[in-house]
Parts: C-alpha cells; sequence; structure tokens
C-alpha cells in the first residue's frame, strides 16, 4: 500500500503504475475527474513498452533522454540524435558485455510474454 500512498501525492509527481492503483476507490475520488485520469491511464496500458528492467538500464536510458533533449532543443537533427544514443548504447553493451546483456534481454522477453506483453520488432523495422 505504500506505493499508492506515493502516487497518490502530488508532490512525489510519480504516476501510477499499477491495476490496483488505477482502481482503488479512494484515488479515484481523489481530485476532480481523477476517476476519467485514471482510466485514460489504464486504458493506455496495452500500449505501453516496460522499461528494461537489466544492469545499465539507467544509463542507457539517461543516454537516449539526453539525446532526445537535444533533439527538442534543435541542437541536433533527431536522426543524428537517435544515431549518437545508438552509438553510446553500443558502448554500454559492449562495457558490460554483449553476451551477457542479450542474456539478461532474453530473460526479460521471456518474463514480457508470459505476461501477456508482445514485442513487436517489426515495428522498429518499419520506422527506418
Amino acid at each position: 500500500m505504500s506505493s499508492l500512498k506515493i502516487v497518490m501525492d502530488a508532490k512525489t509527481i510519480m504516476d501510477p503504475w499499477r491495476v490496483s492503483h488505477l482502481r482503488n476507490d479512494k484515488f479515484r475520488k481523489l481530485f476532480p475527474d481523477a476517476d476519467k485520469y485514471l482510466d485514460a491511464i489504464e486504458q493506455s496500458f496495452p500500449l505501453l513498452v516496460p522499461d528494461p528492467v537489466i544492469p545499465a538500464a539507467d544509463e542507457y536510458q539517461r543516454k537516449r533522454s539526453f539525446e532526445i533533449t537535444d533533439a527538442l532543443a534543435k541542437r541536433k537533427s533527431p536522426k543524428d540524435a537517435l544515431d549518437t544514443a545508438a552509438k553510446e548504447w553500443d558502448k554500454v553493451t559492449e562495457r558490460r558485455g554483449v553476451d551477457k546483456q542479450k542474456a539478461f534481454w532474453g530473460e526479460k522477453l521471456h518474463e514480457m510474454k508470459q505476461l501477456g506483453i508482445e514485442y513487436r520488432p517489426e515495428w522498429a523495422a518499419k520506422a527506418k
């Protein structure tokens, strides 16, 4: 229940991430239209991609965020920013060990499939 208290406190700036958060009666009445807000989040769940939970995940995410910020600030083109992020990710992967990272990703992919989360690599291929 402590995670519910955290997401209900606006000062934490934490979004609800569990179905139990979204369906909690107290939370659904916390502010005007809270129920609509929580319903919208739950409706988006099938479209979400979980954060990678592998070693150095935070480093990958920081590097991606930094590059996206540069693109949004028009310091780089979106393509250049993402190309730079990919190069930085390659460095992290090399440092951590390509085979180890692939094995960790394989475990997480299996876990996601067990939960009904579908990985669609062809969507990424279409974007190229």
